[in-house]
């Protein structure tokens, strides 16, 4: 990666931290795309260089994860992970206590109605993404129909334990709820 590569990264990283800090100290409503651009040191116009609205920082989360999972499957050379594959390998990197810290922050704020039913939109573009990431493991520049379906498959699923997170309001671990879709589908 080259300066500029590593000088935009650095300023998307900066704007995500500070919208999940602020998220959290004052609430999704209350943090404003100027209050955030500040906080990460850059213009409001910059901000939307990164993001088209302040809602898109909500996805960025299940994004990491998804860049996570690739370069894992990359790094191990897994070319062609089934649905429960993905799955586990998700389940296995919801651990990360950043991940996990923000989805936390995320969650919270994706309780406000007319957020949640954004999330089907959000989970559309990360099985896109995920099947493209498994489609370019492959050099590939297009997702097979099976890498669609597991790709699909294994967000919806991971989906599923998000909604009973939010939804139940419940205190159980979203790493919990992952494994208890795994061991419900597939013993």
């Amino acid at each position: 990666m080259g300066f500029r590569e590593r000088k935009k990264e650095h300023t998307r990283q900066r704007l995500i931290d500070a919208a999940f800090r602020l998220f959290d100290e004052h609430g999704y409503d209350a943090t404003t795309v100027e209050m955030i651009a500040d906080a990460a040191m850059v213009s409001a116009r910059t901000f939307f260089r990164y993001f088209p609205t302040k809602d898109a920082l909500l996805a960025e989360p299940g994004s990491l994860l998804l860049r996570l999972l690739i370069e894992r499957l990359r790094t191990e050379g897994i070319r062609r992970p089934d649905p429960r594959g993905l799955l586990r390998l998700l389940a296995e990197h919801l651990r990360d206590e950043v991940t996990v810290g923000r989805a936390s922050i995320a969650v919270r704020q994706v309780r406000r109605p007319q957020l949640h039913d954004r999330a089907a939109v959000w989970r559309q573009r990360w099985a896109t993404e995920l099947a493209e990431g498994l489609a370019d493991l492959d050099g590939r520049g297009s997702p097979t129909f099976d890498e669609r379906i597991a790709a699909t498959a294994a967000v919806a699923l991971v989906g599923c334990a998000i909604d009973e997170w939010i939804l139940r309001d419940t205190d159980a671990d979203l790493l919990d709820l992952v494994q208890h879709v795994i061991t419900t589908l597939w013993g």
